[in-house]
């Protein structure tokens, strides 16, 4: 994930300015004044405004694992192939080439496809919740990666139109 901050530690950031209001002894954010009316409710509020922060930093990494499967799998799959012919002792003509090819389609269309759901999301994100502002620079540095998923699945396209 983040080096910054897990879900599970004991930071307490403002949900207005990210300020850790883990040592408070009062019900206010000293550096951006924004106040709760108990401890309970400060940290039911970091814990909501951090909430789609997690989700997109932990759908981003499966994003980045199906675009590596994506790279992986015509190898992986060509090499299947190559075994498949030296057991029957067939050349490498008679394997289909979607049999080489469909996983990574599969993976790459599939990758591109929840990149644009990310990009979404972190529009939504930096819209509407209130992630603190040092979230909300990470969210938005991520999304030129999101763009670039989406080549190898523009890509994808164009070889399943010519299989």
């Amino acid at each position: 994930m983040s080096n910054r901050q897990s879900p599970d530690s004991d930071d307490i950031p403002c949900p207005d300015c990210g300020y850790d209001l883990r040592a408070q002894t009062e019900t206010r954010c000293p550096e951006c004044g924004v106040t709760f009316e108990s401890f309970e409710e400060m940290k039911l509020r970091s814990a909501e405004a951090l909430r789609p922060y997690f989700h997109i930093l932990r759908w981003r990494q499966r994003v980045a694992y199906l675009f590596a499967g994506g790279f992986l799998s015509p190898f992986a799959m060509l090499f299947i192939a190559l075994v498949i012919q030296a057991v029957r002792g067939r050349s490498m003509d008679d394997t289909p080439r979607l049999f080489v090819l469909a996983p990574f389609i599969g993976l790459f269309l599939t990758a591109g496809a929840l990149s644009w759901y990310l990009l979404i999301t972190i529009a939504a994100c930096l819209c509407r919740s209130r992630v603190p502002r040092a979230h909300k620079r990470e969210l938005v540095a991520s999304i030129p990666l999101l763009l670039f998923y989406q080549l190898p699945a523009l890509l994808a396209l164009l070889v399943a139109g010519f299989i």
